[in-house]
Order: C-alpha cells, then sequence, then structure tokens
C-alpha cells in the first residue's frame, strides 16, 4: 500500500495518505461515522486500512468508487488526490509508444 500523499491508480484503493478535505474544501467526517448510517454499507465497502476507525477522516479509495472519496455530511465527497508521478511517467509513455 501507498502512504504517499498520491495515487497511482484511478481508482487510488492503494492510497494511505492523510488528505481529509474534498476537491470543493469540505472537511472529511470520520469514517467510524459510516456505521450509523447503516451495517450493510460499511460491510460491503473495503478499504486499505485495517478498519473504518483506523482510516480516521482521510480520503480513501473505496470499492465500487471511481474515486478517492471521504464521508461528508453522510454523503460521500470526491478528493483531489494528484497522480504519483512516476506512476503518471509509465501511464505516458505506455499510451503514446
Amino acid at each position: 500500500m501507498i502512504s504517499e500523499e498520491c495515487i497511482s491508480t484511478q481508482t487510488g484503493t492503494e492510497y494511505l495518505g492523510k488528505t481529509a478535505i474534498t476537491k470543493d474544501g469540505e472537511t472529511c467526517m470520520k469514517w467510524s461515522h459510516i456505521m450509523t448510517l447503516g451495517a450493510d454499507s460499511a460491510d460491503t465497502i473495503t478499504i486499505g486500512d485495517a478498519s473504518w476507525e483506523s482510516a480516521m477522516k482521510y480520503c480513501r479509495g473505496l470499492t465500487y468508487f471511481p474515486h478517492p472519496i471521504c464521508l461528508v455530511n453522510d454523503n460521500m465527497g470526491m478528493c483531489s488526490i494528484p497522480y504519483c508521478c512516476k506512476q503518471m511517467i509509465i501511464f505516458y509513455i505506455s499510451c503514446f509508444m
């Protein structure tokens, strides 16, 4: 898993950084709050952290979502996590060769 402040895939499921704000500037809530929204939600979505509690309030790439997100006012907010430079170079080269 990557603990840098960047992602190497579009979904960012490997991301374990500490960004805790959406691309719109909203502050993320603790992921443990998802348990109060319904156990089914928490059981069907996986994260790279050991638990929802250990994910704190950081942006995460969750299964079934196309980009890193965080919990904002009982909804999901899209986070703006940049791509890791070396991954972008590899992607760029493979796309244009």
